[in-house]
């Protein structure tokens, strides 16, 4: 097909559901009520609240006595999910109201490494000789021969396919610029069939806003296009209810949130698009769907944003039932970028989150310097393999085996010296890092049997006399640990992805405990389940599936 065949497709249908909105809109008034206003995001001094370490009552919000905003189409959660969703429904010519809970948009979108897993004959897939197309997608992620892929719901995965080119076309359209390379790195995360990581254009490392570029290339543009557009934009407004006609019945006709201690409440008159992440920062929630996700594991994103679920118990509230689509297994851990930490983000001193982050972490340069063990004081695993996107021991159920973390990564002085490690109060906290000058004083120290690490050391000393490890086969250990004083740092892998939430069909519609669709509620991202499809290509393409669904909805 074409480039101008393809646009000619995109502007039907787009204006197919334009045009089904435009009398509703009229009849239904196209403003927000008077007092709504604009608020712009601090975020050098806007505090980022602490997540839940419990899931919240599940209880219907009820209809309020009277409402304080008020728009055609409201949308919780401004990521990757919702700020694509609300620049379309805007732009479709309804009134928006976007609101989160954080103190600037973006959610996670905003710091992550800013790869978009598009097909289905991009713009630049072309450029590049690359063959692809929507129907390669499907095959590839409904291949019963790929454990990654091989529950996907068929109708979620045909939505998907059959919108990956369109929704690569709308962010470049909406200022998203992509380097010309498109590779097949991850490709286990998209399917084989062809390349399809696109990398948005950051040709710099640098902070910028306290923002680590990378996604910020993604997000940083859409919320100008937001911000342009002149919806209202409520930050700090944390989602607490959605509400229904009747507490399981009927239509959804807004939602409760809190700002500042006060419920205030936002009138729906088309829909409600729940973009508010995934419950992994949620323990009790997460737990659901796989029990043995628990304290212990932080999430990847914190403390620049919690995901926990809040939208998802919201949803159920209100009877909306919950999906996996394949249970939740190694695919939520990856390895630590940084130890010695709480979080793994490894946030500057610069950030306006670092208050929160305490530490920036020590980034391991080389898995060589350093074993890992679990709470036993034994190893578990190979400490060099373990990169993302890869079925390695590090990042596999081997994490989680008899019992799961905490896991520290054990080493030496000369390790500390070979890394180049600063140890002050800036690079590691004191809950997450300790020392000793013998072995046995640093186990107690980690709570772990002296004589288990005591062995376990003296074990992995003579693989490096030896050359070989017959335990995990780590390459060629090379450094011995012998050297006091001893070290240990918090390792605990992190969760990363969210592949479970609520249950949706193919127009990102709600589906409650009877199978049956809530009129008016939508979803997306990370907050959705039944598609085993990782990041912002599947954000963006369910957060705009849900727009034109939600704008062309009769009021």
């Amino acid at each position: 097909m074409s480039s101008g065949e393809k646009e000619q497709k995109r502007m039907t249908r787009r204006e197919f559901v334009k045009g089904a909105a435009v009398g509703a809109a009229a009849v239904a008034g196209a403003g927000v009520l008077a007092g709504c206003k604009k608020e712009t995001p601090t975020p050098t001094s806007a505090p980022v609240p602490e997540p839940s370490a419990k899931t919240s009552a599940a209880t219907p919000t009820p209809v309020p006595q009277k409402w304080d905003y008020e728009a055609d189409v409201v949308v919780a959660g401004a990521g990757a999910t919702g700020l694509p969703a609300a620049i379309e429904a805007a732009e479709l010519g309804v009134s928006v109201i976007l609101v989160d809970k954080n103190f600037r948009v973006g959610g996670f979108g905003m710091i992550c490494g800013g790869v978009v897993g598009l097909g289905g004959g991009t713009r630049l897939q072309e450029k590049n000789g690359i063959e692809d197309s929507a129907d390669l997608i499907f095959k590839d992620i409904t291949d019963y021969k790929d454990v990654e892929f091989k529950k996907n719901d068929r109708a979620l995965a045909r939505a998907y396919a059959d919108n990956n080119a369109d929704a690569f076309q709308w962010l470049e359209e909406h200022g998203v610029k992509f380097l010309d390379q498109v590779t097949p790195v991850l490709q286990s995360t998209w399917g084989w069939g062809a390349p399809r990581c696109h990398y948005a254009d950051n040709p710099t490392t640098s902070w910028e806003d306290g923002i680590p570029r990378g996604g910020a290339g993604v997000f940083m543009p859409l919320e100008a296009v937001a911000r342009e557009k002149g919806f209202p934009i409520l930050l700090e407004h944390a989602l607490t209810g959605i509400i229904r006609e009747k507490p399981l019945e009927g239509k959804v006709i807004g939602i409760e949130v809190e700002h500042e201690g006060r419920k205030l409440y936002i009138r729906a008159r088309k829909g409600v698009i729940i973009a508010t992440g995934g419950p992994k920062g949620n323990v009790e929630l997460r737990r659901v769907f796989d029990p043995r996700l628990t304290e212990e594991y932080q999430a990847t994103g914190e403390p620049w944003c919690f995901d926990t679920g809040d939208g998802i118990i919201a949803a159920q509230a209100i009877g909306a039932q919950l999906c996996s689509d394949k249970g939740v297994d190694q695919h939520w851990l990856i390895k630590r970028s940084t130890i010695g930490c709480r979080y793994a983000s490894g946030f500057s001193p610069d950030s306006p989150v670092f208050h929160l982050q305490r530490a920036t972490g020590l980034g391991v340069k080389d898995w060589q310097d350093c074993i890992c063990v679990k709470k036993s004081g034994l190893r578990f695993a190979n400490e060099v393999a373990g990169g993302f996107g890869e079925t390695q021991i590090p990042i596999s159920d081997a994490a989680m085996a008899d019992g799961g973390g905490p896991i520290w990564a054990v080493f030496d002085a000369e390790a500390v010296e070979r890394e180049g490690w600063d140890l002050g109060s800036q690079s590691v906290e004191p809950e997450f890092f300790f020392s000793g000058d013998t072995i046995a004083e640093l186990a107690g120290k980690i709570n772990v049997p002296a004589s288990a690490l005591q062995e376990t050391v003296e074990k992995y000393n003579s693989y490096v006399d030896s050359g070989e490890d017959p335990e995990f086969e780590k390459p060629t250990p090379t450094y011995k640990i012998q050297t006091p004083p001893f070290y240990a740092a918090w390792a605990t892998p992190v969760l990363h992805d969210t592949r479970a939430g609520l249950r949706i069909n193919e127009r990102s519609q709600v589906i409650d405990v009877y199978a049956k669709v809530i009129p008016g509620l939508y979803t997306g991202g990370e907050a959705a389940g039944g598609l085993s499809v990782l990041g912002i290509a599947r954000a963006a393409i369910q957060g705009l599936i849900a727009a034109r669904d939600a704008v062309a909805a009769t009021p």
